[in-house]
């Protein structure tokens, strides 16, 4: 696969008052699984641990999840350079 072939997703979320992180992060990832189902997603939305899975779930619901494709990322200056 050529460089620049390859797609990216950064996905971050910060809910307003009474609106849970796991819906926005659910909504995004859906959004990206319909649209784009084989690009690589890089989620930054805290806590990284229960965000991934949520990701991987829908993914598999979708038919478009592949481990290599889903990262959990600690730490934004990483996605950033």
């Amino acid at each position: 696969m050529q460089a620049s072939t390859f797609k990216v997703a950064i996905l971050g979320a910060a809910g307003g008052i009474g609106q849970p992180l796991a819906n926005i992060v659910k909504i995004l990832v859906e959004a990206v699984a319909d649209n784009y189902p084989d690009v690589f997603i890089h989620i930054i939305s805290n806590p990284v641990n229960s965000t991934i899975p949520i990701a991987a779930e829908i993914l598999k619901q979708k038919g478009v999840y592949n481990p290599k494709k889903l990262f959990g990322v600690t730490t934004l200056d990483v996605v950033r350079a």
